[in-house]
């Protein structure tokens, strides 16, 4: 059995503010996020769906020393 490689996909709030999920596609990486944050307290976030983008691991390392998600 060959186990498929897991990327680094981040995404917005449209809220404000950027989150990350592992996943081997974009597809799974949205559903990740829909399933982890569905249960959420107040305040609720809003997962912008069209922002996720796979990143590297320098782009990941850049993101979170700068908080510069664009």
């Amino acid at each position: 059995m060959n186990k498929k490689e897991k990327h680094c996909y981040i995404f917005g709030w449209n809220e404000g503010g950027w989150n990350s999920e592992w996943a081997t596609n974009i597809r799974s990486a949205r559903k990740q996020a829909r399933e982890r944050w569905a249960d959420q307290r107040e305040p609720i976030l809003t997962i912008n769906e069209e922002s996720f983008k796979r990143v590297t691991m320098a782009e990941l390392q850049r993101i979170m020393n700068t908080d510069g998600f664009n």
